[in-house]
């Protein structure tokens, strides 16, 4: 019986919580990696923001959850969390001039770059224009700040230490639109290429989601 995707991911996640909990120390864990460490009674949790969502993180079960709607977040976001919880204790250097890069500047993102394109900036090429005309929707659900790149420009906090940017180059008369994806050049130091993969695809996803018609 062949394993499916979700299920290696599930095993993944599993691996990486054992190896957080190995750590056994959750002071340190939230230090390195800009979280809230809360003791409530006995409750422990860590807090912090993740695409503008308050999120709980549990101890020891390293379970993330939405803090308003109390829903169980998916797999994918629970990948994403506990790869940053577990590189943020390997104590990986970050580099300390902050720069943005695209998906093939990162640990072997120049393979894998052409499908991550396909499936994120080419996406939101084709709805360039309703993302500048629906930018303040864009901008009250993911807390996006302009920056001066391209026609226009965002960039949207992810995690503590994990940037996100959309480019845009608005069609004109000898080109069509075209969007990129960049990441604070840190964050390597917190989640592996393929994370970074996931993040970008969720990214696009909610900007496009923003969109009226």
């Amino acid at each position: 019986m062949s394993i499916t995707s979700d299920q290696m991911l599930l095993n993944k996640v599993s691996w990486l919580k054992l190896q957080i909990i190995q750590f056994n120390d959750p002071d340190n864990l939230a230090a390195l990696a800009g979280l809230d460490f809360i003791c409530k009674g006995t409750e422990q949790f860590f807090e912090f923001d993740y695409f503008n969502h308050k999120i709980k993180l549990t101890y020891p079960e390293l379970t993330a959850i939405d803090y308003c709607s109390k829903e169980v977040l998916s797999v994918g976001n629970q990948a994403v969390i506990n790869y940053y919880c577990y590189h943020s204790i390997l104590s990986i250097p970050i580099p300390l001039q902050y720069e943005w890069i695209s998906f093939s500047d990162l640990i072997d993102g120049r393979i894998y770059n052409t499908a991550f394109q396909g499936y994120t900036g080419d996406l939101l090429a084709i709805q360039s224009k309703k993302i500048v005309n629906n930018f303040n929707n864009i901008q009250s659900a993911l807390r996006t700040e302009l920056m001066d790149f391209g026609d226009f420009s965002f960039q949207s906090t992810v995690l503590p230490n994990i940037s996100i940017a959309l480019v845009i180059w608005l069609e004109d008369e000898e080109f069509p639109a075209s969007c990129r994806l960049l990441f604070n050049n840190a964050i390597n130091s917190f989640l592996p290429t393929d994370a970074c993969a996931i993040i970008g695809s969720m990214f696009t996803h909610k900007v496009l989601q923003q969109l009226k018609e």
